[in-house]
């Protein structure tokens, strides 16, 4: 149905530069170390998509072909997933679940460049074919252990990577016992080490429910891992056991009771280290109204300072002063500060609301925790309180958390009424989208709770909405969704 992938340029004739492999211009990876770029391949139709599917397993099934046709066809296949190939409904999942053998005899080839063409794939299967490849995932990760060890580095890095990128990509909860159980009975100590990573992979980007029923086993792995012979592997676990804690505190609190004393030390030592998150910059629009606002309200410099003036915006100080979230509310002007500045009530409090939005929003970047902590309680009191906030929020995402940032638009629709929220969904909802796919565990947290927050309002008429949403986001969503109800007193 359409022309294969363009083949990899080739290497100079004396190979320098190049990575070993012989593969064009090394191995399938270009001269800077990265994978060859594969073209999309567009297929018109359900029955061509069959035939090229069944032409590649053929292809990658017959081990004694020629590795360098074997590497085409694994790039053909790449090729026809970018090119959008799930969109003929079940056809290429049933495929490519049919051709897990044929990946693992790819993984488990002694040439370097075979197999890492094949990692490439499999990470490009799970990244674009989402929870449709769980049961590739599930089999083949077992398989991707057994290089992960291997003495030649170029593929046991490579079989590394691809089994972090899958597991961030499908959460397959059975993972966890295998994981575990390596990190418990393996005597190959990079396995372990490599093990310990994926925990963090699970704390870092796994929502509770994905690995809820999967906690005994995930506390035996890491109990074992805290006392384990390699000091790389301890120091590892005690980040783990740190993330742990943060998700499940009464559980990690029963654990930590169970270790001993020395490994108790360690991890509180290790629980103390502050990560060092950088200020966010203010807007540009943001540093015009301050500038606007500063100049317009050049009076007299003994009211400027009096108790509840409103008007004049001044640098802040390097110390944090913690936020009372009973203060979120900005205080109000008198008539005589309107009436010397010129403005209306309601764009005093509007001047009010933008200051201390903006003292907030900077609190949800503080890296002392009890300060954060304040700051997003109080934003989520203004989102629940403040007309045109919305608005506010939209102007200023890149100023304070976005995790912060998402939670409180989802709040703030919540409680502005179902036509209000659907006026305002089609600026706010991209946004929030975008959250669910972020890297960081606690953006996409709340934008599953911004979600929630939004249908308890709008109902089913926001489902329409959501079709970007991949099966295991929906089913999640609907968890939250049900919980909220649950949680919800009724009238």
């Amino acid at each position: 149905g359409s022309a294969g992938p363009p083949a990899p340029s080739s290497s100079a004739p004396d190979g320098s530069g190049s990575q070993r492999g012989g593969f064009g211009d090394g191995g399938g990876i270009t001269t800077d170390g990265t994978i060859t770029s594969v073209a999309p391949i567009r297929v018109k139709s359900s029955h061509d998509l069959q035939d090229l599917l069944e032409d590649i397993k053929e292809a990658l099934t017959d081990t004694t072909e020629n590795w360098q046709a074997r590497m085409q066809h694994m790039m053909k296949l790449e090729g026809i997933i970018l090119g959008g190939g799930k969109k003929f409904g079940d056809v290429l999942p049933q495929q490519l679940n049919h051709m897990k053998t044929c990946f693992i005899e790819q993984v488990l080839d002694r040439r370097s460049a075979v197999s890492r063409q094949a990692c490439h794939l499999l990470t490009v299967i799970a990244e674009h074919m989402g929870s449709a490849a769980d049961g590739i995932v599930e089999h083949l990760v077992p398989v991707l252990f057994k290089v992960v060890v291997i003495s030649v580095q170029v593929q046991a890095d490579a079989a590394h990577c691809a089994v972090k990128k899958m597991m961030r990509a499908c959460h397959v909860g059975k993972l966890v016992t295998q994981i575990s159980d390596n990190l418990q009975t393996s005597r190959n100590a990079k396995l372990r080490r490599a093990c310990i990573d994926y925990f963090h992979v699970i704390l870092d980007s796994w929502l509770k429910p994905e690995y809820g029923h999967q906690l005994s086993n995930f506390e035996s792995g890491l109990k074992i891992a805290l006392s384990d012979a390699s000091k790389d592997v301890r120091a590892k676990a005690r980040e783990a056991f740190v993330m742990y804690k943060k998700d499940w505190p009464e559980n990690a609190s029963a654990l930590f009771d169970t270790l001993d004393s020395s490994v108790q030390k360690a991890i509180a030592q290790a629980g103390t280290e502050k990560p060092v998150k950088k200020k966010a910059r203010q807007s540009i629009r943001s540093q015009v109204l301050k500038s606007n606002f500063a100049t317009k309200s050049d009076f007299d410099e003994g009211a400027g300072n009096q108790s509840g003036n409103v008007f004049i915006f001044t640098p802040k100080k390097e110390q944090q002063v913690a936020i009372d979230p009973e203060e979120a509310a900005p205080p109000k002007a008198s008539l005589k500060q309107q009436a010397e500045v010129g403005k209306s009530t309601s764009q005093i409090v509007d001047v009010c609301t933008l200051q201390r939005l903006e003292e907030v929003l900077e609190g949800t970047m503080a890296t002392d925790l009890e300060h954060r902590m304040n700051a997003e309680e109080a934003l989520d009191a203004l989102a629940r309180s403040k007309e045109g906030i919305v608005e506010l929020l939209l102007e200023r995402l890149a100023t304070g958390s976005r995790a912060s940032v998402t939670k409180a638009l989802g709040s703030a629709l919540g409680f502005a009424g179902a036509s209000s929220a659907e006026a305002r969904l089609g600026d706010v909802l991209p946004f929030v989208l975008s959250s669910l796919n972020d890297e960081e565990i606690e953006v996409r947290k709340a934008a599953v709770f911004a979600l929630v927050d939004i249908y308890s309002v709008m109902g089913k008429s926001l489902m329409p909405h959501l079709s970007s949403l991949s099966p295991a986001q929906h089913k999640l969503l609907n968890i939250y969704i049900e919980r909220n109800k649950e949680n919800t007193p009724t009238m």
